[in-house]
């Protein structure tokens, strides 16, 4: 479902749409020739954001008897956009899903995910920029990043909507994933025959025997909004992280644990050496026996966890070797290797660090480490998660000396986060 895209998708999409923004320059319908449907794709991209103006995009979508509205404000100049959905007609209350995007990182909120409502993703921009794109900013609509997919384009010819002369283009588009082989989403985009911008937009489900399926479609509106008169924070995906991030309300029911409660901030930036950021994702209370704080990356995972650290009281919680494991994928282990430790000196204290190879098949393997330590009253174990690419280690954490400097940077919850 579209409207559902999130942060990797967006990052997909970003050396996707080099394609759609590689034609020749001009600013509207008049300027260029509609019957190229690179240059009317190029024109389009540009119409939606002129100089020096944010381009405001209000698209009311209907996929069968379902109605959602979104907002867009793309800002080409600044290469940033800010999105907002919300079910229903425009101005209904209820659950809604905002996407920022600024200086190459991407940070989305869904108001209906209670546990990790936010995330934030750095997009490769060296990838993108490879593939002919060098703008956040093309990635914040829906139909922008319709277009961006497209596999094929074509000027279908002019027609009328609305009583508006409309220059009609038809894209297509494969889709992979759960989808049967040779299926294809085909999308009619209607664009303003003197603006170039969009009027509205059909798609259909056309699987390989032929049969279709109508997809969703929808109308918009645009308008231009002076930088100015949005705040400064608009599209800021740090500005999204702390206004919606559980941390701080969570952090304040530590104060009934009866331990001291370790983290690494809710920001960490001093991790292998740069490569990583880590932000604080959740944390889990399970009652007063422990707690389990989960960070994430901007750059690695896909902004799932990266790192989870558990902690509880010494002499109630017992951390140590792991039980079974699934591995990736919930792949099943068929040959788990020995549990190997080691001592190590963590802040002074000394430490335990667990290390267990399962072997998957003859050319896949993977390591898990765990390291526990003893602080004051606390009990504290980090698992660094696993993530194998192609059979190689794709976490700098899952490593002996990462994750020891990792524990050398715990410092105690403050009262007052």
């Amino acid at each position: 479902m579209v409207r559902n895209l999130g942060v990797a998708g967006l990052a997909v999409a970003a050396v996707a749409l080099a394609a759609a923004s590689s034609g020749s320059c001009g600013g509207s319908g008049g300027e260029v020739d509609l019957s190229d449907v690179d240059e009317v794709t190029a024109g389009a991209l540009r119409a939606v954001s002129p100089p020096a103006e944010v381009g405001h995009l209000t698209w009311e979508w209907r996929e069968g008897d379902e109605r959602w509205a979104q907002e867009t404000w793309v800002d080409a100049d600044n290469g940033r956009f800010r999105t907002e959905n919300r079910p229903g007609e425009s101005g209904e209350e209820g659950s809604f899903h905002v996407i920022v995007g600024e200086k190459w990182r991407i940070a989305t909120y869904q108001s209906d995910v209670e546990s990790y409502p936010v995330r934030i993703s750095a997009v490769d921009r060296e990838e993108a920029v490879a593939g002919g794109l060098d703008n956040l900013a093309y990635l914040g609509d829906e139909y922008l990043r319709f277009v961006a997919w497209a596999d094929e384009r074509r000027v279908v010819g002019e027609s009328t909507a609305d009583g508006r002369e409309v220059v009609v283009v038809e894209a297509k588009r494969v889709m992979d994933g759960d989808w049967q082989a040779g299926t294809v989403m085909v999308a009619t985009i209607e664009l303003d025959k003197a603006t170039l911008l969009p009027v509205g937009l059909r798609s259909r489900i056309v699987e390989p025997d032929g049969k279709e399926t109508e997809a969703y479609s929808g109308q918009s509106e645009w308008e231009a909004v002076p930088p100015d008169d949005l705040p400064p924070d608009f599209f800021s995906p740090d500005a999204l992280f702390a206004l919606y991030s559980p941390v701080r309300e969570i952090l304040e029911e530590t104060g009934e644990l009866g331990y001291d409660l370790y983290w690494l901030g809710e920001k960490y930036e001093d991790v292998a050496e740069g490569e990583l950021d880590l932000y604080l994702w959740g944390v889990d209370i399970e009652g007063a026996a422990w707690a389990s704080l989960r960070y994430a990356s901007e750059t690695l995972g896909g902004g799932g966890e990266v790192v989870i650290i558990r902690e509880g009281q010494v002499g109630q919680a017992q951390f140590g070797p792991l039980g079974d494991l699934q591995g990736p994928g919930g792949l099943q282990t068929p040959k788990a290797g020995p549990i190997e430790s080691q001592q190590v000196t963590v802040q002074g204290e000394p430490a335990t660090l667990y290390s267990r190879t399962d072997i998957f098949s003859p050319t896949y393997e993977v390591t898990y480490r765990w390291l526990v330590v003893t602080l004051g009253e606390t009990t504290i174990e980090l698992y660094p998660v696993p993530i194998s690419e192609e059979g190689q280690e794709e976490n700098p954490l899952n490593d002996t000396e990462a994750l020891i400097a990792l524990a050398q940077g715990l410092v105690p919850v403050p009262d007052e986060p």
